[in-house]
């Protein structure tokens, strides 16, 4: 399901590759990682740096085709980014201006749900021992991360972590910096074979390393981390339903619907901050409310992650075309 996935670009493409006086070094643990050259091996790198620091390094110089081995802080988010920008034609004409919309509440709700692109968490919510957790290293805010690939048995603690209710916090971790097209995974490969260039490179907490860990800055201060909670909500008289299942708790569109047939709705919170999150969590049912009394009756199409109440309609695949696909 996640080979579907597509996070556009918004960075701007980095600067023509020149390594000589990268400040990385090529990690040599891996002889059979892609990429890898034991030739060009020079150390360990020596202390923990801040992700935005790392991020910084990326956007300005490219780092070394070989896989890093890095030291990082920041902090986890169980999400990954959809970019701001997601929709913008190759002339530059936002998605939003190109549709006809039902009224003008919709268009600015779908303008800012396409601006301000929020991060999404498309981690399975079952089987979790036996998949890879999915998300993202940053700092302030969601737009600031790079991409976290964690096996499955490396990804314990934080698991643990996000049961205890909490959704960004600090952390410590050591994997390898690498470019996903030399991730040493078919699978993963696949996986990440369309994420936009901003996502290029990633940070692999690999089960084959036994020095590769991410674990939670226990005694550390949750540091402030904003991005959006939201909601994509369809009138009941605009669903093409499967009348067989309204019985269920939850029921499937037959058809994914038209972008001018939803409303995205979506709150900007702290994720760091479990008050905040109540907070902006109760927000967006009284938005949800108001737009019911506006349009009648509405299905959940779909939402940010589980912290937000409600079973979707749609299947996170269908939203994935759905979103990659609109139908004007």
């Amino acid at each position: 399901m996640l080979e579907r996935i597509a996070f556009l670009d918004y960075d701007a493409a980095v600067p023509p590759e020149t390594v000589n006086d990268y400040s990385f070094s090529v990690v040599g643990h891996l002889k059979d990682f892609p990429g890898h050259n034991p030739a060009k091996v020079d150390r360990e790198q020596d202390g923990t740096q801040p992700v935005g620091e790392l991020r910084r390094k990326i956007a300005k110089q490219r780092p070394p085709n070989e896989a890093v081995l890095v030291s990082l802080q920041g902090v986890f988010f169980p999400a990954l980014l959809l970019r701001s920008g997601w929709w913008e034609r190759q002339q530059g004409q936002a998605l939003a201006e190109t549709i006809v919309w039902q009224d003008q509440l919709q268009h600015w709700l779908f303008s800012g749900f396409e601006r301000w692109g929020p991060s999404w968490d498309v981690n399975p919510s079952t089987n979790q021992s036996e998949q890879y957790l999915f998300g993202q290293l940053g700092e302030g805010d969601e737009a600031d991360s790079l991409a976290v690939i964690i096996s499955p048995s490396k990804s314990g603690a934080i698991r643990q972590r996000l049961q205890q209710d909490a959704q960004a916090f600090n952390v410590n971790a050591k994997g390898f910096l690498c470019h996903r097209k030399n991730l040493p995974d078919a699978d993963l490969r696949r996986l990440t074979g369309r994420w936009g260039k901003s996502f290029n490179y990633c940070l692999l907490i690999s089960s084959c390393e036994k020095d590769h860990f991410i674990e939670p800055r226990v005694l550390s201060a949750a540091d402030m981390y904003s991005g959006y909670l939201w909601q994509c909500w369809m009138p009941e008289e605009c669903a093409k339903v499967d009348r067989s299942k309204l019985k269920s708790e939850s029921f499937a569109l037959l058809e994914p619907p038209q972008l001018n047939q939803v409303y995205f709705l979506w709150e900007h919170t702290d994720f760091s901050n479990s008050d905040a999150v109540r907070y902006n969590l109760d927000s967006l049912e009284h938005k949800a409310s108001f737009l019911q009394n506006k349009r009648g009756k509405l299905i959940l199409v779909q939402k940010s992650s589980e912290l937000v109440k409600g079973e979707q309609a749609l299947s996170r695949e269908d939203f994935y075309e759905f979103l990659m696909k609109p139908s004007r």
